[in-house]
């Protein structure tokens, strides 16, 4: 029986840890079109950190149409380690499978959306700045269209896989961090370029961003 494979890849290439949610997320908002649809309004946001080496400090900042994300992130990791810890080990892989379906149901909806924000800094107080999406930066946004069904992950069945549209910014456009302060909150701003994943162009956006700090750990 092949070994579980993290659940982080649902959160496309951003690295989430186990998170503390401190707060939400006020002023988020995209202006244009992804993919040809307008997102919601995004009703929670937080950010996370993680110092990846000495001289690389890795923030992200997310925002979500879902109310209490980050507490719906800590639960679904929370589910997660639960049904590794319990199954894994006795290779039940329909167990967990079961488990990780209910946890699906619980935390998340069915659709939402899901604008994810990263940037690499030297450290904390290199964070606020001006980023180019080339060159340490990068923006995310996902819609989740259903629940992922985990019925067949041990077998890598195709069922398994979430259900996302993503689209990613190209280099073409600008990223401002406005305001970031070490335990506090985060802004940022913005315009993209985007393209869906065959590559092809998805639409144009600007936007804002703005959460709390989410206490992480590895």
């Amino acid at each position: 029986m092949r070994p579980v494979r993290s659940f982080h890849a649902r959160m496309a290439s951003f690295t989430f840890a186990i998170l503390l949610p401190l707060g939400g997320c006020t002023g988020s908002v995209v202006h244009g079109r992804v993919g040809g649809d307008k997102l919601p309004p995004l009703t929670a946001g937080f950010w996370t950190s993680d110092d990846q080496t000495p001289d690389r400090f890795y923030v992200g900042l997310t925002a979500m149409d879902v109310p209490d994300a980050c507490t719906s992130t800590v639960g679904y990791t929370q589910a997660y380690l639960d049904a590794d810890a319990e199954y894994t080990t006795d290779h039940d892989g329909a167990a967990f499978e079961a488990a990780m379906n209910e946890a699906e149901e619980r935390y998340w909806p069915e659709d939402y959306w899901t604008v994810m924000l990263g940037v690499v800094a030297s450290d904390p107080s290199g964070v606020a700045g001006n980023y180019a999406f080339d060159d340490g930066a990068w923006l995310n946004i996902t819609h989740v269209t259903a629940h992922r069904d985990w019925t067949g992950y041990y077998q890598d069945l195709p069922a398994a896989e979430l259900p996302v549209e993503a689209f990613t910014a190209n280099t073409t456009g600008k990223l401002e961090v406005t305001s970031f302060e070490e335990g506090g909150g985060m802004t940022a701003r913005g315009d993209a370029e985007l393209v869906d994943e065959a590559g092809e162009d998805a639409g144009s956006v600007t936007w804002k961003l703005s959460g709390d700090w989410c206490e992480g750990g590895q």
